[in-house]
């Protein structure tokens, strides 16, 4: 399938935000859309994701049942080869792995371990809470893997900062409550239907959506990725002046690149989730567009590790 054709065949995009962390005692999560409507795009947003559980299905709410959807989630899809090689693991592929968090052995799984004593092959995601000098080091340690055997081939980055290991729930560059939440409350719920495709595992763009009708993709995004991809470098996200300039240059930049309109998509005064949320959603259309290639995991490590979409 080329880029015209793939975009021909993709009626909705949707990026979402997905902090594991609260605002206001909310999560903060944040989506943006862009419906695909007489070759225009329309783009809303960003809006509370809401319900997680639900959201698949009701991205599909106002769509004709053969519509195909993209989604892109900003948070790990996929683990590090390292740790599913562990005999207790068995080297399975990320979507059997999933299945596999039912049966006894992974029954702590989900629960993020309180004190290094609570560290394993079942239970690796740590900790809970900050108290007590809590390292990295302790992860290595008990799961007996160094530090670089923790990440996954996608996630070493020329970025200005690079996210920690998926298991590692602490600090503000931590990805790995994300990855919790977005793992049981999306992807699990997911994973019996058939109509929902999870990229790159189960094939590149086209071989999922060449003669597909009412498919929906998913796949693993990481806006600053993006930031490149859209010629919005420098951009601090956490400072407000240089999130607004980006956020100005893009919307200025594809309102006249793409066929686009832009009148439900907010003009101005984004925190630093809906930059996210917007951000993905461009990078992710520049992508459907043909402007840039959605990225070429290794054949050996990709269904288990997965793959940045874009990288």
């Amino acid at each position: 399938m080329d880029t015209e054709s793939l975009s021909n065949n993709i009626d909705l995009v949707a990026h979402c935000d997905w902090s594991g962390a609260k605002r206001n005692g909310a999560r903060k999560r944040q989506m943006a859309i862009a419906a695909q409507k007489d070759k225009k795009w329309v783009l809303d947003g960003p809006k509370e994701v809401g319900d997680p559980g639900k959201l698949l299905n009701n991205l599909r709410a106002d769509l004709p049942a053969q519509a195909n959807i993209l989604v892109g989630f900003d948070f790990p899809i996929g683990v590090p080869m390292a740790w599913a090689n562990k005999p207790e693991v068995g080297k399975l592929d990320f979507l059997a792995l999933l299945r596999q968090l039912r049966k006894p052995y992974w029954k702590d799984f989900f629960k993020v371990a309180e004190s290094k004593n609570d560290i394993s092959i079942a239970r690796p995601f740590y900790p809970n809470n900050n108290k007590g000098g809590k390292k990295q080091a302790d992860l290595c340690e008990k799961l007996q893997l160094n530090a670089e055997d923790l990440f996954r081939k996608c996630d070493n980055s020329e970025s200005e900062r690079k996210a920690c290991h998926i298991f590692w729930t602490l600090g503000a560059n931590q990805v790995g409550k994300a990855a919790l939440h977005g793992w049981e409350e999306v992807i699990l719920p997911a994973l019996e239907d058939q109509s929902i495709k999870f990229w790159p595992f189960q094939g590149t763009l086209a071989e999922l959506l060449n003669n597909a009708h009412g498919i929906t993709v998913v796949a693993e995004t990481y806006p600053a990725e993006f930031y490149g991809h859209l010629g919005l470098h420098p951009v601090v996200k956490s400072d407000k002046e240089s999130r607004d300039r980006a956020y100005q240059t893009l919307l200025n930049k594809y309102s006249q690149k793409l066929p686009t309109i832009l009148r439900k998509l907010k003009t101005e005064c984004v925190n630093d989730d809906e930059f996210d949320a917007i951000v993905g959603l461009f990078g992710m259309l520049n992508i459907v567009m043909g402007e840039h290639n959605e990225g070429t995991p290794p054949t050996g490590t990709k269904n288990i590790e997965g793959w940045i979409l874009g990288r």
